[in-house]
């Protein structure tokens, strides 16, 4: 479909999310290392905002051979400094270089960049962290689901869980939010649904027994 959908559109660009948000879907390396090849006159960027939380292997170790190939990373989601705005690439020297071409020295303040370096020296905490957040996540799928919910979850530190049928979903997230649970209503693009975002195990054990109790 996507292939069709490229030949269909002619873009300049493809621009790919692993993992999707709110989906939780992953793009494989290999998949991605075709469609570049396949497509060398088209950019291929591979956004992995959500990387650290993900369960597929990054496409990362593929931008040496792939000069058409640019995969993104964040520090917004896992590592928390999302109010600071600064991000990476990864990719081929040459598509670097001409990158570098546009580099505007001012474009990240020095505390983002002071804050960023302190981030990656302290990646293994950071690392940890996502692997906790990773099981509370699949733990909280499968007490959903034995609870008879329908709940998904792909990569992504997040979930979505459809409302039994006849419950507004809207009202919901309402409800909980009363509870100082904080949930994302996606009814307009995912009829019935919910968006929960992961976190420790503590907290998505209460989150579970508080959304059980008021579907009751």
């Amino acid at each position: 479909e996507l292939r069709a959908k490229i030949t269909e559109v002619d873009p300049k660009v493809v621009y790919l999310i692993s993992p999707n948000n709110p989906t939780g879907t992953e793009w494989q390396p290999s998949f991605i290392e075709s469609l570049c090849k396949e497509n060398p006159q088209r950019i291929v960027i591979a956004d992995e905002a959500y990387h650290e939380f993900a369960k597929l292997p990054s496409s990362s170790q593929l931008v040496q051979s792939l000069p058409n190939l640019i995969v993104t990373r964040t520090f917004s989601k896992c590592f928390g400094l999302a109010a600071l705005r600064i991000g990476f690439l990864m990719a081929h020297e040459d598509t670097v270089g001409e990158m570098m071409k546009l580099y505007n020295s001012k474009s990240v303040n020095m505390l983002a960049q002071l804050a960023a370096s302190e981030a990656l020296r302290n990646r293994d905490f950071y690392m940890n962290y996502a692997k906790e957040v990773c099981e509370a996540r699949d733990w909280l799928v499968r007490d959903l689901r034995a609870a008879g919910l329908e709940a998904r979850a792909g990569g992504g530190n997040f979930l979505c869980v459809k409302m039994p049928q006849g419950i507004s979903p809207v009202e919901v997230v309402e409800r909980m939010t009363k509870r100082d649970i904080f949930m994302r209503d996606i009814h307009g693009r995912f009829p019935g649904f919910i968006r929960i975002t992961a976190g420790t195990m503590e907290q998505m054990r209460r989150v579970a027994a508080e959304l059980k109790t008021e579907l009751r």
